[in-house]
């Protein structure tokens, strides 16, 4: 067998380049904006039929790091009250390990969730 010689080149990073500015949008989505996790519920709009696994470990994650991946979410019909109630259609996974920390009290009824949604939704006072 042959070596084959590999030619590597390092470029150095010029100092005064700055690191890109990370969004909070993507394309025409809307913005992520923070809902108060009271404000969760299930959707009959999430299309996941398999059964969750995963939730205790995904639940410890979130408490080392946070949640790292929005929600997306949908204004639950007949929740023009004093509270909005919001639809989880994508994140159940997410939306069952926050259940799981709120019943082990690591958050509390008001912890600001990200959430995004195809309709407007009010942003959170705690952003």
């Amino acid at each position: 067998m042959q070596a084959h010689e590999v030619e590597t080149t390092v470029i150095a990073a010029d100092a005064t380049e700055t690191p890109p500015v990370l969004e909070s949008t993507v394309g025409d989505e809307q913005p992520v904006v923070t809902v108060p996790y009271s404000s969760l519920h299930p959707s009959p709009l999430n299309a996941c039929t398999k059964p969750l696994t995963g939730i205790p470990a995904l639940a410890v994650s979130i408490r080392a790091k946070g949640l790292l991946q929005h929600l997306v979410v949908h204004e639950m019909k007949g929740s023009r009250g004093r509270q909005r109630k919001y639809g989880v259609c994508a994140g159940q996974r997410r939306e069952t390990a926050l259940d799981l920390l709120f019943e082990q009290k690591d958050i509390t009824v008001d912890y600001p969730v990200p959430c995004a949604s195809s309709a407007k939704v009010k942003p959170s006072p705690f952003r």
